[in-house]
């Protein structure tokens, strides 16, 4: 599994990335946060393997009682008290009466670890978290049936998105480069609860980006007087298109054996194996005292807003102690941000928020508590969150980097002071880089891939100069399956299988049932589709798709005749292929409409002694 936002966002800004994944999976977010730990702490004031067991106080002091790696019980007392023992500390799995008469396999999501826990088995998934479709996405082709039962519809975002949703040929960023900018807010400070008019523009824009998603599944289809859900998934929606995903709404409420009852009275009474709780997390914070329990309105089965604290930091009633990193959906910026707050405060080199402020901000944190219906995150608004607390730490992006972009938000345009600024401008750099390059077809090779998935209706015009192989149309579908490379692998990796079928008619009068098949495959860290032959004879390399910066396209010569008119409404890549003594060029078009592939374009140009023909072909989704 990888991060659902880039490495510019999962970041500290004081902190470059020693290498290049632009989704870091678990091990990359394991080892960039160690060495970030080497770098910045004495390994001496860190004691690790050790479980909190109780924290109370004693007098203007902390009493902390903890249980070591040796099973013994020891306590101290300190001075200053940090919260941080993570807000997704604890697995939620609701109480669901007959639960464990399922006769299958329970587990939560974040228990899955690998293919073996669902190939070929029969799973249900339950839960609407990031998790849930993310899991389904990944699981599906492995699965003998996949169902995923959801509570609400949700919109659905792959990894990478178009800047511009309006044009069909826009530059393509990961998520958070194209959601976190400055010029699509109206104000720089948080927005905590939303107007109506927030949420229409949001809902608006979200739709321009997915489209009608109820044209693939009525349960996605997301009504404008909802509040507004969003998950990250490369190939959930595609996979519920190709009915991979079986979508089914409402809410688990009882368990009989196999028999699931839904909230909305219907019974899904089906043979699973496996039942995943894809049902979220809880902060566990039952180490504190009853009394500071009680201070901070401490509500254990809360998960959307378990306690108060201004600005998610600080408490009136406990002076020396803060909260970092304990919301819902926490980023590192933040997290970042926090710390130099509380460690400035702790240390006496900043002043503490006033007595108004205090009591100011958790009423407002209240008051975002009671607001019905609940947002998915409280605190959504991540830029606005960092404006906040770098107007406190008085930070201001424009100021402290005059003469570096800083419309995309990324936590190193918070930094500040020399011995920090060698760090923070090697990710500023990172993060320009990445979108001068998206600015000549980077990541577009991606959103490709993705939106490739399931079937489309094909239209193919040969025109053979050859008389020994006459001219003709080809009608039919095709599809892009997605399934393993070699499961047997440690790290088994996904790649397409194509297959194209219809008739063939000749302009000589024959007419005959044709098929031919491929195998596609995207390299992340080559950011290239790269295309194989998958025939039962043939399984060697076809071509690489060479997508072509904007302006370029008119370069490559008469193979590009078909699309000139065209070029500029969408994006354009070349292959070639050697089949001595035959030669291949392939022009490639692709149509984007938001997130989708409208319809895509594929050319064959063939050469050799007994092979003269251009074989041009048209895709649409059925």
């Amino acid at each position: 599994m990888r991060t659902n936002l880039s490495r510019h966002t999962c970041s500290f800004g004081d902190h470059a990335w020693p290498i290049k994944p632009i989704f870091p999976a678990v091990r990359d977010m394991h080892n960039y946060i160690s060495s970030y730990s080497q770098s910045s702490l004495d390994p001496k004031s860190i004691s690790l393997q050790h479980t909190v067991v109780g924290v109370e106080r004693s007098d203007l002091r902390w009493k902390v009682s903890w249980k070591s790696e040796r099973g013994g019980l020891e306590r101290e007392t300190f001075d200053y008290l940090i919260i941080s023992s993570g807000f997704f500390s604890t697995k939620c799995i609701p109480e669901i009466p007959g639960l464990q008469s399922f006769p299958g396999v329970i587990m939560h999501s974040s228990d899955y670890r690998e293919h073996s826990q669902v190939e070929g088995k029969r799973v249900a998934i339950v839960g609407d978290s990031f998790s849930a479709a993310e899991l389904a996405g990944e699981i599906a082709p492995l699965t003998r049936r996949l169902t995923h039962i959801h509570p609400r519809p949700f919109y659905v975002f792959p990894r990478f998105l178009p800047l511009k949703s309006g044009q069909s040929a826009s530059t393509f960023v990961p998520i958070d480069l194209a959601f976190f900018s400055k010029s699509k807010r109206k104000f720089p400070h948080e927005a905590t609860v939303p107007s109506e008019e927030d949420l229409r523009s949001k809902h608006q824009y979200f739709q321009n980006l997915c489209g009608d998603q109820g044209l693939i599944a009525p349960g996605l289809s997301v009504k404008p007087n909802q509040s507004p859900f969003v998950i990250i998934s490369d190939h959930y929606l595609n996979s519920v298109r190709d009915e991979s995903i079986d979508l089914v709404e409402g809410y688990v409420e009882s368990v009989a054996g196999s028999a699931l009852t839904l909230s909305s009275g219907k019974i899904i009474d089906e043979p699973y194996d496996v039942l995943i709780m894809a049902t979220g997390f809880r902060s566990d914070l039952s180490y504190l005292s009853t009394e500071i329990q009680n201070v901070i309105d401490y509500n254990p089965r809360d998960t959307h807003h378990p306690f108060l604290a201004h600005r998610l930091t600080f408490h009136p009633e406990l002076p020396n102690a803060a909260f970092i990193g304990m919301y819902r959906g926490p980023y590192m910026g933040v997290v970042m941000l926090q710390s130099h707050w509380v460690a400035g405060v702790f240390s006496g080199k900043l002043q503490g928020p006033t007595a108004e402020e205090l009591a100011r901000g958790l009423s407002a944190e209240k008051a975002l508590r009671d607001t019905f219906p609940r947002p998915q995150f409280p605190h959504s608004d991540y830029v606005g969150i960092l404006n906040d607390l770098g107007d406190t730490l008085g930070l201001t992006p424009s100021s402290l980097w005059p003469d570096r972009n800083t419309e995309v938000v990324i936590p190193a345009q918070y930094i500040a002071g020399d011995a920090l600024r060698s760090e923070a401008s090697r990710l500023l750099q990172d993060v320009e880089s990445d979108l001068a390059a998206a600015e000549k077809g980077r990541w577009v090779a991606a959103a490709v891939y993705s939106a490739w998935q399931g079937s489309w209706k094909i239209r193919r015009r040969l025109e053979s100069a050859n008389s020994h192989l006459p001219s003709g149309n080809f009608e039919g579908t095709a599809s892009f399956r997605r399934r393993v490379m070699d499961m047997d692998a440690d790290d088994p990796k996904m790649e397409y299988g194509y297959l194209e079928q219809g008739k063939l008619t000749t302009e000589t009068g024959m007419s005959f049932d044709a098929q031919r098949r491929y195998r596609y495959h995207y390299s992340e860290e080559s950011d290239r589709i790269d295309a194989y032959f998958d025939d039962s004879s043939d399984k060697k390399f076809f071509h690489s798709l060479r997508f072509l910066p904007p302006g370029e396209e008119s370069a490559e010569g008469g193979v590009w005749a078909p699309w000139v008119a065209e070029t500029r409404k969408g994006w354009c890549a070349v292959g070639e292929h050697l089949c001595a003594p035959d030669t291949y060029v392939a022009a490639y078009w692709f149509h984007f409409s938001g997130i989708h592939l409208s319809e895509w374009k594929v050319t064959y140009k063939v050469k050799g002694p007994n092979k003269d023909y251009v074989a041009s072909a048209r895709f649409t989704r059925p």
